[in-house]
């Protein structure tokens, strides 16, 4: 009886391939596992974020040697890298002179390079104030903020002819 054990016994290991996971008597077939123990399926890469972006700023600031402002602005970019994007900001504007308030069109571009959640944004265009003695105004700037998710924050120094813009800014990022 113990000759007839050995043998089966050595017959098992011999159709047993020690290379090869699934001819191992101890792991079981497959199809032999119960229910709901199947692997998860495999998670999709992430998708790369859009190239372009849309977002709404607006900003409260003074026109020094001329008066307050308020603008409100639509801006587009597209991102070249992971850290720089180029970008348009076309607006509204209201300029608070004595005595009448003024309307005024700005058109800006924009290069901003982005480090974490620091950027710092070149900006050139013209402003346009059909109501002013000069229509074409141009318009140079420098703005340094934080981009937190979807909302920046920044100030934003400039030169609009003929003297220098302060103003402070926020926007979000609508998609």
């Amino acid at each position: 009886m113990l000759l007839v054990a050995a043998l089966l016994a050595s017959s098992a290991l011999a159709q047993t391939n020690p290379y090869d996971p699934s001819s191992s008597p101890s792991q079981p077939h497959p199809e032999s596992q119960p229910q709901g123990l199947e692997r998860p399926p495999k998670k999709e890469a992430p998708k790369e974020p859009s190239r372009w972006s849309l977002g709404v700023e607006a900003a409260g600031g003074v026109w020094l040697l001329e008066a307050p402002y308020f603008d409100v602005e639509l801006k587009g970019q597209l991102r070249l890298f992971s850290w720089l994007y180029l970008g348009v900001r076309p607006g509204v504007a209201v300029l608070f002179q004595e005595p009448n308030t003024r309307l005024a069109v700005p058109l800006d571009a924009t290069l901003k390079v982005k480090l974490f959640i620091f950027f710092f944004e070149a900006i050139g265009g013209a402003w346009f104030i059909p109501s002013h003695r000069d229509v074409v105004r141009p318009h140079l700037a420098g703005q340094l903020g934080l981009e937190i998710w979807r909302f920046t924050f920044g100030a934003e120094v400039s030169y609009l002819a003929p003297s220098i813009t302060i103003s402070g800014r926020v926007g979000i990022r609508i998609f």
